[in-house]
């Protein structure tokens, strides 16, 4: 079995069990992130939005799954995979190099999303600097050569098996393996509110207090 298949198989196994934990979702939200590397909407959302959420609230109340990958499409042939990407070549190749990092740091969400954030604070996210990588205990080399080569399209093919054909908007977020517009919408606001109303009341931390508007909510 070559390492790409072991790398692919090991992000489904990932993806399986992070799932099956959501079926007592009192403990931890399972978000599965579906976006871009030059996606502008992407770059604000996990800026603004994911990182100072999972900062707050911790990998002990909240599991995210990236997904770059968003409105692509990918054509097999016989030497391979080709993608075609919303945003040109470029955002093929940031894709590429961030489904790569990521599936060098399975097991470690906390470095994943330290790993994605860095990146997409760039100016340049399709590149990322040697900085994000080696910060969160990646080489540079590997993860290059990763993105240029087979391995990389079949991560990133696998990506695409992951992200619903019909996508209407990037980034779009699923909670616990559902998609809600709702949730949707208010995620690209207010995560920390989305994230917090699906914790049970028990586990919700005292940073499920957020101003909004004139007024305060509280939960539980």
């Amino acid at each position: 079995m070559s390492k790409s298949t072991v790398l692919l198989a090991a992000l489904v196994l990932v993806s399986a069990s992070q799932a099956a934990q959501q079926s007592a979702p009192t403990k931890k939200v399972m978000l599965r992130v579906m976006y871009e590397s030059l996606c502008p909407d992407s770059i604000q959302f996990i800026k603004e939005q994911l990182a100072p959420t999972f900062e707050t609230l911790g990998s002990q109340r909240m599991v995210v799954e990236f997904v770059p990958y968003g409105k692509a499409s990918t054509h097999a042939s016989d030497t391979g995979y080709a993608f075609r990407c919303q945003h040109g070549p470029s955002e093929c190749r940031g894709n590429k190099l961030q489904a790569c990092g990521l599936a060098r740091l399975l097991g470690d969400n906390k470095k994943q999303v330290k790993f994605v954030q860095c990146v997409m604070s760039q100016t340049n996210p399709s590149v990322p600097s040697e900085k994000c990588m080696t910060e969160v205990g990646l080489s540079a080399g590997e993860v290059k050569d990763c993105a240029s080569g087979r391995e990389g399209q079949v991560l990133l093919a696998g990506m695409g098996e992951r992200t619903p054909r019909d996508i209407s908007f990037v980034p779009t977020v699923n909670f616990n393996g559902k998609f809600s517009e709702t949730d949707q919408d208010q995620a690209l606001s207010n995560l920390l509110h989305v994230v917090c109303d699906k914790l049970a009341p028990n586990d919700r931390p005292e940073a499920c207090k957020r101003k909004k508007g004139l007024g305060w909510f509280f939960w539980g």
